[in-house]
């Protein structure tokens, strides 16, 4: 019996499912290179970040465990390992000791400043190498593609 993967290889849609792959990966890396943090750390940090214009005290851990979808065990790790890096600091309720706030400090701030205008330049060349014909196409081909993903698998799972 052969391997589903070896079944898959020599369509079409197999070979454009190995690209997206790999696609997904370099931009997930592009979004996060000058922080050199990984891919949940960032968008603990981004969310973080974005609290503070809103909320100066600062996020709850369950805040950003619900925001995210990541458990609180995952959120904490994050938050460590962004303090250590001293992009947020942590702040205990004097009066009720289970609830932490999480704020960035200035270097994460700076950071995450340092860290847009680096996507900015990059999707800058980027728009500008394509061209905005070519990337309006492929936001089109994107979008239809995603539809049609979705409602053949949609079909066959209510065929199940």
């Amino acid at each position: 019996m052969q391997k589903f993967e070896e079944c898959q290889k020599g369509t079409e849609f197999f070979k454009f499912f190995v690209i997206m792959k790999k696609f997904h990966i370099l931009a997930s890396s592009l979004h996060n290179m000058p922080l050199n943090v990984s891919h949940t750390d960032f968008h603990t940090m981004s969310y973080i970040t974005k609290s503070a214009e809103s909320d100066p005290q600062g996020v709850s851990m369950g805040d950003l465990a619900k925001e995210l979808q990541i458990s609180p065990p995952a959120v904490s790790r994050a938050i460590s390992s962004l303090e250590k890096r001293g992009y947020v600091k942590r702040m205990t309720d004097l009066s009720n000791r289970r609830s932490v706030t999480v704020t960035p400090t200035i270097e994460g701030i700076t950071a995450m400043n340092e860290d847009r205008k680096f996507f900015e330049r990059i999707t800058k060349r980027i728009s500008s190498e394509m061209g905005e014909k070519k990337l309006n196409e492929l936001e089109a081909l994107l979008k239809q593609l995603y539809k049609t993903v979705n409602d053949t698998i949609n079909e066959e799972i209510n065929h199940i």
